[in-house]
């Protein structure tokens, strides 16, 4: 009878348990999505676009899509984190048990309800993003055909006095060393991409320049990823002869051939698929844009963002977005124009993401 009386109690407080942690669940995810109505308005955009453009040139990619990505993001979020918590461990704190401590700060997260909230937040918003603007850059070539790459080409003349940008990283190009290194930090990336955000979103979760990054970085996929894209469409210099529009970069294609044989330029692989992809060798439209870069773009989100909270880390990643403007022309992605327009095209959005953060803290705070 004892036993029994124990077991109701048990199970009583393991239902109020779970009830508790949902409503907590449930309201940190109401605070998160008032406080970040604006990346919800920029997402559901572009969701509504990338539905609407997937569907009448054939790219949607299932309802099974967004679920894919999500799963993808939950697996990469897992391991910053993880990555991040052991690093404290063991140089940080010292612990005496990194494994144990590291089990003890999972099983703390899970059972956490306004961390999950966060963290559930944070993969819903850039879920969608990824899928949506995978959708609209496959289309952007197919709504407005590639016809700015000459007259991009000739604006890089123009500024660099009458050489293109390639021919003065000749100390780049022609380095095999120099292009592996570059193209490394090309591809860290997408990885600091993840860690930024999962930084703004966590540590800087419920600040005021918290909400500025997270708008700024939504924004600009919509803004300079597609619809700047779309009305300036361009190939960029890797496919410039394949357009039939001259050899200009041939000299680049070479260097960047004659590297890979001594050490892996992975953009040469990724190029090759683009293109085989965009002509229907393959059966798989990833897209091609190169105006504005989005590389460069969200390089310089980063930057503006780690300037606003730390002197050193600023320093770091503008230092960070220009080897990224240097790696986006020497490996043949972009032309320089595509880096400064992304450049000013997040300094306007930066600003502007300033004043709608500044409205919407000044509603939040009591009178």
């Amino acid at each position: 009878m004892v036993h029994n009386v124990h077991a109701i109690y048990s199970d009583e407080n393991a239902v109020s348990g779970l009830s508790d942690f949902r409503d907590t669940l449930f309201a940190e995810w109401k605070i998160l999505f008032h406080d970040y109505g604006f990346p919800y308005l920029v997402l559901a955009v572009m969701s509504v676009l990338a539905i609407l453009v997937g569907f009448t040139h054939g790219f949607v990619d299932g309802v099974f899509g967004i679920a894919k990505t999500m799963f993808g993001l939950l697996v990469l979020l897992s391991l910053i984190m993880l990555m991040k918590q052991l690093y404290l461990l063991m140089f940080k704190t010292k612990s005496e048990s990194p494994s144990r401590d590291l089990l003890s700060y999972i099983l703390k997260t899970i059972s956490d309800p306004v961390r999950m909230a966060k963290l559930i937040h944070l993969m819903f918003l850039f879920s969608a993003m990824a899928w949506s603007f995978s959708v609209l850059k496959s289309s952007i070539a197919f709504i407005n055909p590639f016809s700015w790459d000459l007259l991009f080409k000739d604006l890089d003349k123009a500024l660099h006095f009458g050489r293109l940008p390639h021919e003065w990283l000749g100390w780049v190009t022609s380095s095999p060393v120099a292009l592996f290194l570059i193209g490394a930090l090309y591809n860290i990336w997408f990885f600091l991409l993840f860690l930024s955000l999962y930084i703004f979103h966590t540590r800087f979760s419920g600040t005021r320049i918290g909400l500025q990054y997270i708008n700024t970085f939504y924004l600009s996929w919509l803004v300079i990823g597609f619809f700047m894209a779309t009305a300036f469409s361009s190939a960029g210099p890797a496919f410039f002869e394949n357009l039939g529009l001259g050899t200009d970069y041939s000299s680049l294609m070479t260097d960047l051939n004659s590297a890979n044989e001594n050490l892996p330029v992975w953009a040469l692989d990724a190029q090759k698929l683009l293109w085989d992809g965009h002509t229907g060798v393959i059966d798989m439209r990833l897209g091609i844009s190169a105006f504005p870069s989005m590389h460069v773009a969200i390089a310089c989100v980063m930057a503006f963002g780690a300037s606003a909270v730390s002197r050193f880390w600023g320093i770091v990643t503008w230092v960070f977005a220009a080897i990224i403007m240097i790696g986006s022309v020497s490996l043949g992605w972009h032309y320089a124009v595509d880096g400064y327009a992304s450049l000013l095209a997040v300094a306007v959005l930066w600003f502007v993401s300033g004043k709608l953060s500044d409205l919407r803290w000044s509603r939040r705070q009591p009178s």
